[in-house]
């Protein structure tokens, strides 16, 4: 056999490693590293949006509570209290489509008004805002929109819908308790809130009939 010359050195059999990676595995490489990516932004749009529930439900959660809890016991101690006019009395209650105004036994705490045990209450929305308006029964000048003290319930609200049960269980859109002869069973309000938010419904029932 022929000595292999020196100045042509023998190949070897196979080829060593090679450096880098070709197209193929970085175009690879490339795409998993996308969809990786893709499935990270998915998870968290998620989790953010779970998030941005959560808060939504805790807080009409909040805001049906609070509105809840004052207006149902408030209603629910509803006084039949008659006011003088002229020479006959009038039994006190204002109800209307977008408003509601009586008077309870429910005085509350943490105010400092002269309540003598009962309080006048009115209901209604002002420049988007639920708001209640209260004043001490010391007159018989109470079925108004008018002095007392101011307290804003709700911001972002629409509108709000006041509804009145007669004594059969029909709901009507406006009370005259002097024509009825008597209050409501029941008051209900729906409230409409901006932006889109579920509306509220609250129901109580009149805890005094006349």
């Amino acid at each position: 056999m022929r000595a292999q010359s020196r100045f042509w050195p023998e190949k070897t059999a196979g080829l060593g490693p090679q450096n880098g990676f070709t197209l193929i595995e970085t175009v690879m490489a490339i795409t998993i590293l996308g969809i990786v990516l893709a499935m990270t932004l998915s998870a968290l749009r998620l989790g953010i949006r779970s998030k941005e529930k959560g808060e939504a439900v805790t807080e009409a959660g909040r805001v049906e509570r609070g509105i809840f809890s004052r207006f149902s016991r408030e209603v629910a101690s509803m006084y039949p209290y008659t006011a003088v006019n002229g020479r006959s009395r009038e039994l006190v209650f204002t109800g209307m489509r977008d408003s509601v105004g009586f008077v309870t036994s429910f005085t509350g705490q943490g105010n400092n008004l002269p309540y003598f045990g009962f309080k006048w209450v009115y209901y209604s929305v002002k420049d988007d805002v639920l708001t209640v308006r209260e004043k001490a029964v010391t007159s018989d000048t109470l079925a108004d929109d008018g002095g007392g003290m101011v307290v804003q319930l709700e911001p972002g609200v629409r509108d709000v819908a006041f509804e009145y049960a007669s004594p059969d269980g029909k709901w009507e859109e406006s009370w005259d308790a002097g024509v009825k002869k008597g209050l409501p069973r029941a008051v209900r309000v729906v409230v409409n809130f901006k932006g889109g938010a579920p509306a509220l419904t609250v129901l109580s029932a009149v805890g005094v009939s006349s």
